[in-house]
C-alpha cells in the first residue's frame, strides 16, 4: 500500500471519528454534547466522560512527518530542565 493511500486512509478514519454523521438523532446528540454551557464558559470542565476521540491518531494527522523526533522532543520537554 503506497503513502498517500495510507494517509488517505487515515484521514478518512479520523473524519469518520471527528465530524457527526448525518443521522438526525445523532445530530442531535452531537449538538446537546458541543453545546457551550454556562458551567463550561466559567472554566468548569463539563460533566460526564471524554469524547471518544483517538489522541495518537489525531497527533499522527496534525503532527505530520518525523513523528519519533516530536513524539522525544514532547518527552523531553516534560524533564525538569525545561520547568520555569
Amino acid at each position: 500500500m503506497s503513502d498517500a493511500t495510507t494517509a488517505a486512509a487515515r484521514v478518512a478514519t479520523l473524519r469518520a471519528q471527528l465530524v457527526p454523521s448525518t443521522n438526525p438523532a445523532s445530530a442531535a446528540a452531537h449538538s446537546a454534547a458541543t453545546s457551550v454551557s454556562a458551567s463550561t464558559a466559567a472554566g468548569t470542565p463539563p460533566a460526564g466522560p471524554p469524547p471518544p476521540v483517538d489522541v495518537r491518531a489525531l497527533n499522527l494527522l496534525l503532527d505530520h512527518d518525523n513523528y519519533a523526533t516530536r513524539d522525544a522532543l514532547k518527552e523531553l520537554m516534560k524533564s525538569p530542565l525545561f520547568v520555569p
